[in-house]
């Protein structure tokens, strides 16, 4: 089980293109650890 909330920002490019990042830091709980992780991602989209 996972729990990483993220907080992002995302911007138009154009009027099809968008760019969004976000950056979070969260618990993950796997074979009885309690392990701490950190998670970013950067997107890119195209609105039809």
């Amino acid at each position: 089980m996972t729990f990483t909330p993220t907080f992002g920002i995302r911007r138009n490019i154009t009027s099809h293109f968008n760019l969004e990042f976000s950056c979070g830091y969260g618990l993950s709980y796997l074979n009885n650890m309690l392990i701490s992780e950190a998670m970013s991602s950067m997107r890119v989209g195209y609105v039809f």
